[in-house]
């Protein structure tokens, strides 16, 4: 079973050949002489008569060794090859193996697209599925490429699984480039209600990702030249009568005829401008006039500059001195966590903790969003959050490894449950994330 095993790699492609010569060659000898035991056991079909076959023991005790060899050479080449690519330290051997074995046949890869890309379920192909135009999330919705990707001119895998993480990144901020300029087109932040079809019109236009931040960006815009004009009570009206149209949607056919995820995204628009409304009213219950005000800069706040030459970092979100370049990691039409008072100070601590090279560990009762929270915070920032649920079966290799991985690709880590870890696992990882916030705060690589 190993050696049927370890044919498929070492036979279905990719470069082990050329990285692992010499393993190449003992899994050659060692098939052949597994091949020629099957041949000299077939033509006798009994078992007493196979065992009696001489130096069969001394040939299978060298086939285990040559095998049991083998296997640590491909461990050390999975390390290179998640050294390569980082999210491939976030799925399993046996999985790395798989993708290294059809390196070209983007069919077999689909299916691990999704455990190393968070909001991708799926590669759109065309051109006789040869060059990958785009991604689809799991619930339907499709991001596509402003340069279209074909593997087969990478000589690795990693090369263009790389391409695939730097072009998802660069269209979606293409997208948002273009977006943008067309939602503040629709006025939906003046006191001039628009015709809801252009609006619907605009949503389905864009993904939910780069919807929902354009409408963060507009507002943090107009509640900005709001505060210097001291006009914040025109910028609430304008929002109220904004979400009375857009509440009233609901009974129009139009949006009745939208697929499932579209209206997801007309949801969580609705629910982004009930939190505007809310951060309006508290600005005006406490006076705020300018925007240094405290009370403003405690206020997640989404800005975009244009004169920015790298596409991916013309995003920054800020909360009070924290200031982070917004990820564009393609998250889907992920669940919406609605922002009550709670949420916004749980933002802020977490916000001003790693803003200092820090973690931060929400602490309260089973069931009460502290997982969806730390989530949805990652979503806000276009961060990749990875989620370990914390059992017994943790030892300190598979922690170790999940924090290298975690360095590599810059990925948030949320570990479920800590508190489960033995004390000696306990002690262990402690020491490792005291390194990794050392250097951070050193800003070493």
């Amino acid at each position: 079973r190993r050696c049927v095993y370890l044919e498929s790699i070492f036979d279905g492609g990719g470069d082990i050949r050329q990285l692992l010569p010499r393993e190449c060659a003992f899994f050659d000898e060692a098939n052949s002489t597994w091949i020629q035991i099957m041949r000299e056991t077939s033509l006798t079909p009994n078992v007493f008569a196979n065992v009696a076959l001489p130096d069969l023991l001394p040939s299978l005790e060298g086939l285990c060794e040559s095998l049991t060899r083998i296997q640590k050479a491909l461990g050390e080449y999975l390390e290179k090859q998640r050294i390569a690519f980082p999210r491939f330290y976030f799925i399993g051997d046996e999985d790395l193996l798989d993708i290294v074995g059809c390196t070209r046949d983007i069919g077999k890869i689909q299916k691990h697209i999704k455990k190393m890309f968070k909001g991708v379920a799926s590669l759109t192909l065309s051109d006789e599925d040869t060059m990958i135009s785009g991604v689809a999330s799991p619930e339907g919705e499709t991001l596509k490429f402003t340069r279209s990707i074909m593997p087969r001119v990478f000589k690795r895998i990693d090369g263009w699984l790389t391409r695939l993480e730097e072009e998802m990144k660069v269209s979606l901020a293409t997208n948002l480039k273009e977006a943008l300029p067309a939602l503040l087109k629709l006025s939906v932040f003046t006191s001039e209600s628009s015709s809801i079809e252009p609006l619907l019109d605009w949503l389905q236009s864009y993904p939910a990702q780069v919807v929902l931040l354009s409408a963060q960006i507009a507002f943090t815009t107009a509640a900005e030249a709001a505060l210097l004009s001291s006009s914040l009570p025109e910028l609430l009206s304008s929002l109220q009568s904004s979400l009375s149209t857009l509440s009233s949607t609901s009974s129009i056919s139009a949006f009745s005829t939208l697929p499932a995820f579209q209206r997801t995204k007309f949801e969580q628009l609705i629910t982004e401008f009930v939190h505007a409304r809310d951060v309006s009213r508290r600005l005006i219950s406490k006076n705020v006039s300018q925007i240094t005000d405290f009370n403003w800069l405690s206020e997640m706040r989404f800005y975009f500059d244009a004169a920015e030459s790298d596409i991916t970092k013309t995003v920054s979100v800020k909360m009070a001195n924290a200031n982070f370049t917004y990820g564009f990691e393609y998250l889907g039409v992920m669940d919406r966590v609605v922002q009550t008072p709670l949420t916004d100070r749980t933002y802020f601590t977490l916000t001003q903790a790693l803003f200092s090279r820090m973690a931060g560990n929400p602490f309260g009762p089973a069931g009460t969003g502290k997982t969806q929270t730390v989530k949805a915070l990652g979503g806000q920032l276009g961060k990749q959050v990875i989620v370990f649920g914390c059992d017994e079966s943790f030892d300190y290799q598979a922690m170790s490894r999940i924090l290298v991985g975690l360095c590599h690709c810059g990925a948030w880590g949320c570990f479920d449950e800590f508190n489960r870890l033995e004390e000696r696992i306990l002690s262990a990882v402690s020491q490792q994330i005291q390194v990794i916030q050392e250097s951070l705060r050193l800003q070493k690589n």
